[in-house]
């Protein structure tokens, strides 16, 4: 049995790979193939750059920071974005803010691009589900 495209997919050459480093420097694959690739924490930080407000009381500076996964194999896909420290129902969490930065393009079923604004999207969907603030957090405050 032979598998054919489906006659509508104009796909373009080398979409065939399961996952590949494209000349652009993408790696191209659907997002349902991302998400099943484990994705591990590779460093965060508090962001150290921000001046410092000294004064009389508290502050209502907000902590903020950054983080990058990377998974595991060839070609390595990275994902980072920047989390902020916030105080939630009584305890502190990290939330993620800003927009997601990734060497990622995600594809549909016939292997064409979905662009970068849709990869985004998707991207922040996965953050919304994906477990990296126990791992962040434990590397910020690890001494």
């Amino acid at each position: 049995m032979s598998l054919t495209p489906h006659p509508e997919c104009q796909a373009r050459p080398g979409s065939g790979a399961a996952t590949s480093l494209s000349g652009d420097g993408y790696i191209r694959l659907t997002f349902e193939s991302f998400c099943s690739i484990g994705m591990q924490h590779l460093f965060s930080g508090v962001d150290v750059s921000r001046p410092v407000h000294r004064g009389v009381g508290a502050s209502s500076q907000p902590i903020i920071g950054y983080t990058e996964w990377a998974s595991k194999g060839m070609p390595v896909i990275s994902v980072g974005w920047d989390w902020e420290l916030v105080g939630l129902q009584g305890r502190a969490q990290l939330v993620q803010t800003g927009t997601p930065g990734s060497n990622l393009m995600f594809v549909d079923s016939c292997g064409q691009d979905i662009g970068q604004e849709q990869t985004v999207r998707q991207l922040m969907d996965w953050l919304n589900v994906f477990d990296w603030q126990t791992e962040t957090l434990k590397a910020v405050t690890t001494v």
